[in-house]
């Protein structure tokens, strides 16, 4: 179960909607770790840069199973010493 609420696309305001066709656009999909950031509109709109450069420069940032790998690299960040 989420720590954080997902907004989901029926309950999201249209400017997020509108973000959300974007992703589903390219990805197939909306993550969750985006449904997440649609808690702070600012926070999702800052991301969505890092978003698109990350899927040109890292291709395969999903798994089969359409999955964000972001969570799993978080995690491995904290293990490095500066953390």
């Amino acid at each position: 179960m989420a720590k954080i609420p997902y907004v989901q696309k029926e309950n999201a305001s249209p400017e997020i909607r509108a973000l959300y066709e974007q992703v589903e656009g390219k990805l197939g999909l909306v993550p969750n770790v985006v449904k997440a950031m649609a808690n702070s509109p600012a926070l999702l709109q800052g991301f969505m840069p890092f978003l698109k450069k990350s899927r040109k420069t890292f291709p395969r940032v999903t798994n089969r199973s359409g999955s964000c790998e972001i969570t799993s690299t978080i995690h491995k960040l904290q293990s490095l010493p500066w953390s």
